[in-house]
C-alpha cells in the first residue's frame, strides 16, 4: 500500500527550506537538487542576487517539482527520477546562461 502524501505539507518545506525540502516528495530528487544548487545557496549567503536567485527562482522550481512527485505518488504511478534530473539540468543550465551573459 502507498502511504499517501499531502500537498500541502510538500509545498511548504520547499518553500522554506528549497531544495533540501524536496526530500519529503522524493528522496533522490531532494538529495540530487540539493547538491546542484550549492553553489547558489553558497553565492546567496554573501551577495544579494544569489539570495535573489534563491528565493525567486530555485524555491519556486522546487515547489513545482515536489508537487509533480507528489501528486505521482499519490496516483500510484511510480516517480521516474531521471526525468526530473533532465528538467533540472536544463533549469540550471538555463539560469548560468542568463546570469553568466554580460
Amino acid at each position: 500500500m502507498i502511504e499517501k502524501k499531502s500537498l500541502a505539507f510538500g509545498l511548504t518545506l520547499p518553500c522554506l527550506f528549497g531544495p533540501a525540502g524536496l526530500i519529503y516528495s522524493n528522496i533522490w530528487l531532494g538529495l540530487i537538487l540539493t547538491f546542484i544548487s550549492l553553489p547558489f545557496f553558497i553565492i546567496s549567503c554573501f551577495t544579494v542576487v544569489g539570495a535573489i536567485i534563491m528565493i525567486l527562482i530555485v524555491h519556486p522550481f522546487c515547489m513545482i517539482l515536489s508537487a509533480i512527485a507528489i501528486s505521482a505518488n499519490n496516483s500510484g504511478k511510480k516517480v521516474i527520477t531521471s526525468k526530473f534530473i533532465g528538467y533540472i539540468l536544463i533549469f540550471f543550465i538555463i539560469i548560468y546562461y542568463i546570469f553568466s551573459v554580460k
